[in-house]
């Protein structure tokens, strides 16, 4: 997005998008910068595409179905590049805490080996620190491939 359109978003708080639904029928329709805390809660609810499109332009998910294919992918277009650089940067902080965290935990956890409790707290502290850690989120293919080799109890030998 070159600087004058940036500003143009800025002032208007969107872009304007010419649309065309199903019934031929045409329209400009604005797709917004979303709030910071709505990018954020849209990210972590994981919505489907079609629900970000409602979203992006402020209407009713069965706006949706209206549009032209091309209008939607209009729409995606313009709403990913206007809300990605908020999304960029929260993950981006969201991950350093994180890793300052993990970072805090492990030092809290050398701390405690001492204590009579220390070695279950260790381990705590160490199982959650590792779930903070940005490098050590498992994917679901690795979640599925460990998971796949692991023998269940009822077919483990001795049982």
């Amino acid at each position: 997005m070159d600087e004058k359109t940036r500003k143009t978003v800025t002032v208007l708080g969107g872009a304007m998008v010419p649309v065309t639904f199903r019934d031929g029928t045409t329209a400009e329709i604005k797709v917004i910068e979303l709030p910071v805390r709505k990018a954020v809660e849209s990210f972590k609810e994981d919505l489907e595409e079609w629900e970000r499109v409602a979203l992006y332009c402020e209407k009713s998910q069965g706006w949706v179905d209206q549009l032209t294919n091309q209008s939607y992918e209009d729409i995606i277009k313009v709403g990913s590049e206007l809300n990605r650089p908020i999304l960029h940067g929260y993950l981006t902080r969201e991950g350093k805490e994180n890793e300052q965290l993990a970072m805090v935990l492990n030092k809290m956890t050398a701390k405690m080996g001492e204590h009579p409790f220390g070695q279950l707290v260790s381990m705590l502290v160490s199982s959650l620190g590792s779930r903070l850690t940005p490098s050590s989120t498992p994917t679901l293919s690795s979640e599925l491939s460990s998971s796949s080799k692991e023998t269940p109890p009822d077919k483990q030998v001795g049982n």
